[in-house]
């Protein structure tokens, strides 16, 4: 069983600051609001002094935490039926096998989530893509540094890129990556696990 975290307010940028902090202490998968966050972590490894003292870390002393304990399901299947698809200026396609799209786009990218950030649907990888659209990537080399998804990866490949390498430390999100980049037929994306040590 899970246990549902709910820290608000929080900003964008303190979100994404607490994400890297509690996936390095077990939590299992995020989900962004525009105020708050949810952090989820399997019941038996939660511990509230450990969260106080990431918090009381950061000097957040006025983050109002929220613990539900939640019921057992299949948890990726549920984020995949609530995943809708992103398009990015009806120029870029992000979605998922399962969806049934009739609208064009110029580029399509599918990738299964399963929990992995970058799905296009937060403001920081929607913004990447549609920046990315406008440049010039003919022969270059690209660093997708925690790159979740591979997402832009992915994009950087489609924009043809000479080479692209992607790291990510989570190992759901390398094994992640990994499928995606062969879903999308770029297998000479290289993907590997890791953090700074691979810049």
């Amino acid at each position: 069983m899970f246990k549902e975290i709910k820290l608000q307010p929080l900003t964008e940028e303190q979100q994404e600051i607490l994400i890297a902090l509690l996936a390095s202490e077990g939590y299992d998968s995020f989900h962004q609001e525009e105020d708050h966050l949810l952090a989820y972590i399997l019941n038996d490894q939660y511990e509230a002094d450990q969260l106080d003292q990431v918090l009381k870390g950061l000097g957040w002393m006025d983050i109002r935490v929220d613990v539900a304990l939640l019921e057992d399901k299949n948890w990726n299947a549920y984020w995949e039926s609530n995943f809708p698809p992103v398009f990015v200026e009806d120029k870029i396609l992000v979605k998922a096998p399962f969806h049934q799209i009739d609208r064009p786009s110029e580029y399509e990218i599918e990738i299964m989530p399963k929990m992995s950030f970058g799905t296009g649907h937060h403001a920081t990888t929607y913004m990447m893509l549609k920046q990315m659209y406008n440049m010039s990537f003919d022969g270059k080399k690209v660093f997708d540094f925690g790159c979740g998804t591979a997402v832009l990866a992915i994009f950087a490949a489609m924009k043809k890129a000479g080479y692209v390498f992607g790291v990510d430390h989570e190992a759901w999100a390398y094994e992640n990556a990994l499928e995606n980049v062969e879903r999308n037929g770029y297998p000479e994306i290289e993907i590997d696990r890791g953090s700074v040590e691979k810049a």
